[in-house]
């Protein structure tokens, strides 16, 4: 791979041979006004099936382009609507990316046999200055391996990609990140319809407006914790028969976690322990017994930050995978189950999940025994919301509070169980309910194995009226 670092004065020299790399049939990557991109002629088959190889990634989804002038649209789309054009005019160059039918002349690889390409002509100049000097268009997939987050430096670039790309523009760090997050400024609108928006005189207002709905369903699924507006949640089984599943957030603490365990082996039952990243760094041991007991652990993010209903797309991505990599450093394994703090939720936290190959699990009955002194009117709480297949969600821990007495939560645990089984019912965990493992298996070099496409409410039948051995 060869590095060129543009310097002050060097930009010219820099595009010229990437540019000559590129029409070629090469593969760069180079800054973008979003994140380090992957670079290749878009009229070259070749060239563009490499980008799928660099990155990993089976065939079958398009492969975004960039071009150097918003007056070049019509060499890449087939009559763009004036609605379009609009557009254009309003937001080009910047970034917003148009979805358009494609030219004939455009290989079905880089449309994945749409006819429709994703178009922009990008706020950077260096980026436009290099599709214009490749011939006009470049292509512009994030330069990461699939299903990893994006990259915004080129130290990455070259450590995720190295010999699989022939040049690396570095730039240091890409100079904006915003479009991560304008993707999803009007999320209810599909993709493939957003040119439609400039039909509508005074577009401002309609994008005013869809801001309003935005922040309204953002409320509504963000604070509810069983509303499942931005993604499904997995909260019970129907069908599973007289058997709950037993979960507890907020841990390891430093003594309630192993008394919780004591309590549920007595009665020959397994539960699942969501942990805070930084709690299970503070007391790793008691990460590797739950695992070692035949417990569970689930991914509870690292901080259990109150703000992460508000988070952007990166605050999200951090929380959940620092999580993920301090759990596989402490356990051995990539849990796959996940469960927002306080289940609050916010319009990226899915989109993440799915590249983490994680699951969201909610409760059907919680306790609210966090701060609680008293374990009464907490034990009837949680019997009088449990029903048949769902899951029961206490803590084992206190958030910001590592090292808070547990004694209410023992005490509520001991009558629940002791009521339950009077009742009839199993214990088991969450895995157990759905019938499939609690974690991931690695890909060789250790990332998460995502779901094959899997709903998380399309479980298999599993064998979750036995209670764990």
């Amino acid at each position: 791979m060869e590095r060129v670092r543009i310097e002050p004065g060097t930009e010219a020299r820099a595009i010229a041979r990437a540019a000559e790399i590129v029409r070629a049939g090469g593969l760069i990557a180079f800054p973008t006004d979003t994140y380090y991109g992957l670079g290749a002629d878009p009229m070259n088959e070749e060239a563009v099936a490499r980008i799928f190889v660099a990155k990993q990634r089976a065939p079958g989804k398009p492969v975004l382009i960039l071009i150097a002038d918003p007056r070049d649209v019509g060499r890449f789309a087939v009559d763009p609507p004036e609605s379009a054009r609009r557009l254009i005019g309003a937001f080009w160059p910047g970034p917003l990316t148009l979805i358009l039918k494609a030219v004939p002349a455009f290989p079905s690889l880089l449309h994945a046999g749409t006819g429709r390409i994703g178009i922009r002509c990008p706020g950077l100049p260096l980026a436009r200055d290099l599709a214009r000097a490749a011939g006009g268009a470049i292509t512009a997939t994030s330069a990461n391996v699939s299903g990893r987050a994006p990259i915004d430096t080129a130290e990455e670039v070259a450590a995720q990609l190295g010999d699989r790309i022939d040049l690396l523009l570095d730039a240091g760090r890409a100079p904006a990140r915003l479009m991560e997050e304008l993707e999803w400024v009007i999320p209810f609108v599909p993709a493939e319809d957003v040119f439609l928006l400039g039909i509508v005189p005074g577009i401002e207002w309609v994008i005013a407006a869809a801001v309003i709905v935005y922040a309204a369903h953002s409320l509504y699924g963000g604070l509810v914790p069983q509303s499942q507006v931005f993604g499904p949640i997995f909260r019970g089984r129907s069908g599973a028969g007289r058997v709950v599943a037993l979960t507890f957030d907020d841990g390891p603490h430093p003594t309630a976690t192993r008394q919780i365990m004591d309590l549920l082996e007595a009665r020959g039952a397994r539960g699942t322990f969501f942990v805070i990243g930084r709690h299970a760094e503070a007391c790793p041991d008691i990460v590797r017994e739950i695992v070692r007991r035949g417990h569970e652990v689930g991914n509870h993010t690292q901080s259990h930050s109150w703000l992460m209903a508000l988070a952007l797309f990166r605050k999200t991505r951090d929380e959940i995978e620092i999580c993920q990599e301090t759990i596989l450093k402490i356990a051995g394994h990539r849990p796959r189950f996940y469960r927002q703090p306080i289940g609050f939720k916010n319009p990226f936290l899915f989109r993440q999940l799915k590249r983490s190959g994680l699951v969201a699990i909610g409760w059907q009955a919680r306790g609210f025994d966090s701060h609680a002194s008293d374990s009464g009117p907490v034990a009837r709480r949680v019997l009088r919301k449990v029903r048949p297949g769902g899951i029961i969600a206490l803590h084992d821990g206190c958030d910001m509070e590592m090292d808070r007495d547990r004694t209410a939560t023992i005490a509520t645990l001991s009558t629940v169980l002791d009521r339950l089984e009077r009742e009839g019912f199993r214990f088991t965990t969450v895995s157990r309910l759905l019938g499939e493992s609690p974690y991931q298996s690695g890909t060789p070099d250790g990332a998460a194995q995502p779901h094959p496409g899997r709903r998380p409410f399309a479980v298999r039948p599993g064998p979750p009226d036995q209670p764990a051995a």
